[in-house]
């Protein structure tokens, strides 16, 4: 059976389904209401909904199959008149089995609400295990979402330098891949590139600037295309995560987004073939499979990668994307799974790619729908509180750029010099062709006499001649 992609909204009364199954029979189309389970059918399509509360079919329920739009639309009304159900627009969360687990199946065990957590973690504290608690070379070294997978990428090692910068992942502990990717960067940043985007900001940089709220998605609901990716995601199981787990979780959400974000502001919302290599390459997350503790060590990674990897290299851009991952996280959820839908469709077309979306955007697209919207924006304000400074990159940002403002302005004092050389020289050249034409209209003038008086003269002499004749 096929499962239709389908909508829920509500009312103060009821709730109103459009369910997407064209090209059916209507007369061997069936939904059957039990309380808060709804289950429709219309051979190919097959949809079973369990619903935060109980609704029915009563005299004020309805419904119809569009003809136009492939649609059956039927409104169903609420037992308790007034109720809010909330998820409504979480594709994956409403489709259950019987046993109460999702389609993919999202398993939550103990606390019901875990991202009610995370609302008093302070997002400032740097969780790290204590020396000597734990031996990592006891422990395979882990990664993907949450850090739960191990071994996946060992018989991978032909393929992996076209994937990501750590090229031993299933031999590097995460404890060492810090040290590794911040060793990396120092070796590939590069001043001259920094210093030539810094000076070509005004025409190069701004620009992109100059409008960035068309770019952060609409948070409003799902388009029919991405509540077909969110119907296709495979049956994951999300065992319960640790307090710890979560907000490095959530950390590693927040730098997706940035990475997506900083590709969007670079490209004006026109992703593109490579935009996927340049967001994995930007992604520490994806290139050193890295694991984030705190958010201040998340920014300053994002900060750092974006001044030594993207085609522009610019602080002003750098921050732009952080405003804007911010504003996509307090838009909610339904603004960061489309960045998350957006990036599988993006990753599909890169060979190879499909192991960062298996590891981490496919899970994190289930994941985050279990998550409130309040978690979200607390994420955002200790992103908007936590923006590093030039002086925490450790490149001598500050040094670079008075530098290079100093050489703008000896290279401009020596263009206006030249300028004034060459200004003078003009003027010059002209005050002596002036002169020069001068002295040729004198010439010819005594020239013309000349000639006058010499026309004359052979005329007295023939007046001679004749006389004497």
């Amino acid at each position: 059976m096929i499962t239709p992609r389908y909508q829920v909204e509500q009312t103060e009364e009821s709730l109103v389904f459009r369910i997407h199954a064209p090209y059916t029979d209507v007369n061997e189309s069936e939904i059957n209401v039990d309380e808060n389970i709804v289950c429709f059918s219309a051979s190919p399509f097959y949809l079973r909904l369990h619903l935060p509360g109980p609704v029915i079919e009563d005299g004020k329920s309805k419904g119809y199959f569009d003809v136009d739009s492939g649609d059956y639309v039927v409104t169903l009304s609420k037992c308790n008149k007034g109720q809010h159900f909330e998820n409504l627009k979480m594709t994956n969360i409403l489709i259950q089995t019987p046993s109460g687990k999702a389609i993919p199946k999202i398993e939550v065990l103990g606390e019901p609400n875990v991202s009610q957590e995370l609302l008093d973690f302070d997002w400032y504290i740097d969780q790290e295990i204590e020396e000597g608690s734990l031996d990592d070379s006891l422990l395979l070294p882990q990664y993907g979402f949450a850090h739960q997978k191990c071994g996946v990428l060992r018989h991978r090692e032909a393929d992996l330098p076209e994937l990501m910068d750590l090229q031993s992942p299933d031999d590097t502990p995460s404890s060492e891949r810090e040290k590794l990717q911040e060793t990396w960067e120092n070796k590939h940043f590069s001043q001259d590139h920094y210093l030539a985007d810094w000076a070509e900001e005004e025409e190069l940089i701004l620009p992109l600037l100059a409008d960035k709220k068309g770019l952060v998605p609409k948070s409003d609901e799902f388009i029919a295309s991405e509540q077909e990716q969110l119907l296709r995601l495979p049956k994951l199981e999300i065992l319960k995560l640790t307090q710890d787990e979560q907000k490095s979780a959530l950390l590693g959400l927040a730098e997706i987004v940035f990475c997506w974000a900083h590709e969007q502001i670079t490209t004006q919302g026109d992703l593109s073939f490579e935009s996927a290599r340049s967001i994995r390459r930007l992604s520490a997350t994806f290139s050193w499979l890295r694991k984030f503790t705190s958010v201040q060590k998340l920014t300053l990674s994002c900060m750092r990668r974006a001044l030594c990897i993207p085609l522009y290299r610019n602080w002003k851009l750098a921050n732009a994307a952080m405003e804007l991952t911010i504003t996509i996280l307090k838009n909610g959820r339904i603004a960061v799974i489309k960045c998350l839908l957006d990036l599988m469709k993006n990753f599909a077309n890169c060979e190879g790619y499909h192991i960062h979306t298996q590891l981490y955007l496919e899970p994190y697209s289930l994941w985050t729908q279990t998550l409130s919207d309040e978690v979200l924006s607390k994420l955002a304000d200790s992103l908007a509180k936590h923006n590093p400074k030039k002086d925490d990159i450790g490149w001598d940002l500050e040094e670079l750029e008075t530098a290079g403002r100093i050489t703008l302005e000896e290279e401009n004092a020596l263009d206006n010099l030249t300028k004034q050389l060459k200004t003078s020289l003009n003027v010059r050249c002209v005050e002596e062709d002036s002169d020069d034409t001068d002295d040729d209209s004198e010439w010819e003038t005594d020239s013309e006499d000349s000639s006058e008086s010499s026309e004359e003269e052979p005329t007295e002499s023939s007046m001679s001649e004749t006389k004497v004749e």
